[in-house]
């Protein structure tokens, strides 16, 4: 069995976090770098975007590299 090393874990458990499993990004991103130029296609009552724009404030917080994520809806 292969064992991850230098890995945050967790006390209780004695395993690694799956975030520390994940790419990080070798730069600093910013929300920015999680818009896109498509246009959203959600329905005005949807919260106004406020979803979209909450996930697009804090993913850049994760530090992961925006290639390895995926969303699914």
């Amino acid at each position: 069995m292969t064992e991850v090393t230098d890995a945050p874990t967790d006390a209780a458990a004695g395993v690694p976090t799956l975030l520390s499993l994940v790419p990080k990004a070798e730069a600093k991103q910013s929300m920015k770098d999680f818009k896109s130029d498509q246009e959203v296609r959600w329905c005005p009552g949807c919260g106004d975007y406020a979803v979209l724009a909450a996930v697009q404030g804090f993913m850049p917080e994760l530090g992961l590299a925006k290639e390895n994520i995926v969303f699914v809806s």
